[in-house]
């Protein structure tokens, strides 16, 4: 059964240390920087890969903090073509408990979910905004104030 399906399937393979794109297709939205499929990105990477692992899979260097298995079946990559792709810039910097992070460029909402604050944050370098609980933005104390006092002033503006 297997030599009619493969009849038509594409043979893909690729070299270590080559870059490649990851589907979303089944890795939860987080991944992807959503919490919509629908808005998400189809393709995350470019990443290198490490190293080839059967015939098919492949070991594929993925960026830290991410927590899942990194062999992947060719079906699920594609190559990188540097300069096709729109890229998304996140400045990282370095935080004073020596992780990565990323540059909060304004606070701009609000609300509160289950008892606990949740904030509105506007990443520098990206033109969407996604929703942080308050622990995420323990370095960001000065923004949070300063947006609280604009939303205390009448009219929202700070003088």
């Amino acid at each position: 059964m297997s030599e009619f399906y493969n009849r038509n399937r594409p043979v893909q393979t690729f070299r270590v240390g080559e870059s490649v794109l990851l589907s979303t297709e089944n890795l939860a939205n987080y991944h992807a920087g959503t919490t919509k499929t629908k808005l998400g990105a189809r393709w995350i990477g470019p990443n290198s890969i490490v190293k080839q692992v059967g015939h098919d899979y492949y070991d594929k260097q993925l960026p830290k903090g991410v927590k899942f298995h990194p062999v992947f079946h060719t079906s699920l990559l594609k190559p990188y073509i540097r300069g096709r792709y729109r890229e998304q810039k996140t400045l990282k910097v370095r935080l004073p408990d020596n992780t990565e992070g990323e540059l909060v460029e304004d606070i701009v909402g609000h609300k509160r979910v289950h008892g606990k604050d949740v904030y509105e944050v506007m990443w520098v370098g990206q033109r969407k905004t996604t929703w942080e609980p308050m622990k995420n933005l323990k370095y960001d104390r000065g923004l949070i104030k300063r947006f609280n006092d604009r939303k205390a002033t009448p009219g929202g503006v700070s003088s």
